[in-house]
């Protein structure tokens, strides 16, 4: 995927842990999406990398010996986009503005395809923070049972380094799912990577027959957690985001909502 990639693992993949404290070498900020009514979840975080040990480079022989040079497996400007997007300070936090940001997000793409845009549900939210506290608490990153969810619902989930990523880098990174996205294609066949997955959480924020939105963060030690939630959902196999609004809407009965 071009851009972000699908989230922020093409950003800050290589930071070096020694920077960041409590953070593997191979930072995956990545997001999780729900399936169709198959029940099927699926994950797009990054396995960890081996620790690489710094490599000291070869002397600069114009430079003054006062300390050893070290080149990184990753190039460092990565590193450095990632550590001054907030200049080493933390992003910016809070409901209202969390609230404007997603709504910002999800309702500037839907109008550029001619949609209705989605109000803002706090019921829903209340139902995604109850989870977002409960991934951030045990620091397990998948996708809530359909069973557990207050109000049956579809799930988009991020995660991500603890106060790193604003709101909106947050919601880039399902917009970002776009450029492998095929306007024509129905659920399963929808991605032109061949993964329906890897598209699914775009395709929920346009699905047609969608009308609300909640969501909400949890922070974890070392991780936030992001949490959005859809009703009616979307992402109906043998269906396209496109469809008309009766055919998401029969898809939302109790127990019925895409993982």
């Amino acid at each position: 995927m071009d851009g972000w990639g699908g989230g922020l693992v093409d950003m800050i993949g290589g930071f070096p842990k020694r920077v960041w404290r409590g953070l593997p070498w191979a930072l995956c900020v990545a997001a999780l999406c729900g399936g169709g009514e198959a029940g099927v979840a699926s994950e797009a975080i990054l396995p960890p990398a081996p620790v690489i040990a710094p490599t000291p480079a070869a002397p600069v022989a114009a430079a003054p010996a006062a300390r050893t040079a070290y080149a990184y497996p990753v190039a460092p400007t990565a590193a450095v986009m990632a550590a001054s997007f907030y200049g080493m300070e933390e992003a910016p936090r809070g409901n209202a503005l969390l609230r404007q940001a997603m709504l910002d997000a999800h309702n500037d793409e839907r109008a550029a395809l001619r949609l209705a845009p989605l109000a803002w549900d706090d019921a829903l939210a209340a139902d995604a923070a109850r989870y977002a506290e409960e991934m951030a608490r045990t620091g397990a990153y998948r996708h809530s049972a359909r069973a557990s969810r207050t109000i049956p619902s579809g799930e988009n989930l991020w995660m991500g380094p603890r106060r790193l990523s604003s709101y909106q880098v947050m919601a880039q990174a399902f917009l970002n799912e776009k450029a492998d996205f095929i306007p024509t294609a129905k659920l399963p066949d929808f991605s032109r990577t061949g993964h329906w997955q890897q598209v699914a959480h775009y395709t929920q924020m346009i699905w047609r027959g969608t009308q609300k939105v909640g969501c909400a963060l949890g922070e974890g030690r070392d991780y936030d957690y992001l949490v959005c939630r859809y009703f009616p959902a979307g992402n109906a196999f043998g269906k396209g985001p496109f469809d008309a609004d009766e055919a998401t809407l029969a898809m939302a009965s109790p127990g019925e909502g895409p993982r």
